[in-house]
């Protein structure tokens, strides 16, 4: 019998996810308090963004720095009340959107981006969805040629990286794709590769379709009711069906994330958690005798495991093997070394917090 996977959160991302993983053959449960589609997924932008490979930078120039923090820009706005929060999360921000630290992000990040045209054309085939999908670009307008030829100069750039196709539009050129726009802009610059979804809860929908086609379960329950199993197996969580209960639990609750990741769960609880959000190292626990201990699980295509000081599953496996004289190689979990090795970066460019792996892993290692 395989796996019970519970899958919170049913916009796309939950059930794009609840799709992979049928596919690949768990029996999946897909949970959320509303219908599928009716969150985050339901107001965005309905573009899949293949050109946005860079993410978004906090602002580096004090000027635009100052209009922003008197509240005068349209994309952004705060209330004064929140500052004491945002602060210490705004400054992580502002220190990663240096220059140097950024690009690291990004290459990191680009990976993820490129496939997403190719990821879900798969999809949208399987769903029978491409009534919802435009694959005609999008544009960007400018008023000031200053404004335009800095972004044509970044999207070159982009187009030399990372395979990125624009066209750079003319005012003449504009006009003549454009008709019914005024005369006040000086040109734009239209990105080839994007698709847009003319109906992103109707997308959503389709993927369910699909989704239950290949055997997936969607009940309505509150995400924040989720919990250890019964002796602190698994995972369950309340829904309108009763407790549903799963051996692997994957957050997929988007803007809701933050208050789940602070459940007060028991270490191991916590540890399975971290499980699932660090998909993709895949670190995890495993059973010995009547204890636990960290294991680093192979990764599918053969490659090391980079440390990562975002997750504490893979500081637990690297003092293990770093452990003094190679103690808890063949079991139990070492103490967490706290020395740092000189030169030596994680994947998104942070100092190691842990030794344990080689230098040649540390460095270039694909995450």
């Amino acid at each position: 019998m395989s796996k019970v996977t519970i899958v919170l959160g049913a916009g796309i991302i939950g059930v794009s996810t609840a799709i992979h993983l049928a596919r690949r053959g768990r029996t999946v449960v897909l949970v959320d308090r509303r219908d599928p589609g009716e969150e985050t997924s339901f107001g965005n932008a309905g573009l899949i963004q293949r050109e946005g490979v860079v993410p978004y930078a906090f602002p580096q120039d004090l000027g635009l720095l100052l209009r922003y923090g008197l509240n005068n820009r349209i994309d952004a706005h705060y209330h004064v009340s929140a500052l004491a929060k945002l602060v210490p999360f705004l400054a992580r921000y502002w220190w990663h959107s240096n220059k140097p630290r950024h690009e690291v992000i990004a290459r990191a990040y680009a990976p993820l981006i490129e496939n997403s045209i190719s990821e879900h054309q798969v999809l949208i085939e399987a769903a029978n969805a491409g009534q919802f999908i435009r694959k005609d670009g999008w544009m960007e307008l400018f008023r000031t040629t200053a404004k335009r030829d800095g972004e044509v100069a970044e999207a070159e750039r982009l187009g030399r990286e990372y395979g990125i196709s624009f066209k750079s539009l003319t005012r003449e050129e504009l006009a003549r794709e454009e008709p019914h726009l005024s005369d006040d802009f000086v040109g734009a610059l239209k990105w080839n590769d994007p698709w847009s979804v003319t109906n992103p809860h109707g997308l959503t929908a389709a993927y369910l379709a699909y989704f239950q086609s290949l055997g997936g379960r969607f009940v309505k329950g509150d995400a924040s009711t989720l919990e250890p199993g019964a002796n602190g197996r698994g995972w369950r969580v309340k829904t309108d069906d009763g407790m549903i209960e799963g051996e692997e639990v994957v957050l997929a609750v988007g803007p809701w994330a933050q208050e789940m990741t602070r459940l007060p769960l028991p270490a191991r609880g916590q540890a399975r958690l971290s499980h699932a959000l660090c998909a993709g190292r895949q670190c995890g626990f495993e059973q010995l005798g009547d204890g636990w201990r960290a294991r680093l699980f192979p990764r599918a295509d053969g490659k090391g495991h980079p440390p990562d000081d975002r997750c504490g599953i893979c500081r637990s496996r690297c003092a293990e093997i770093a452990g003094p004289a190679g103690a808890g190689r063949k079991g139990g979990a070492g103490n967490l070394s706290a020395r740092r090795t000189a030169g030596c970066r994680t994947v998104d460019g942070r100092p190691p917090l842990h030794t344990g792996h080689d230098a040649g892993d540390r460095q270039g290692a694909a995450p």
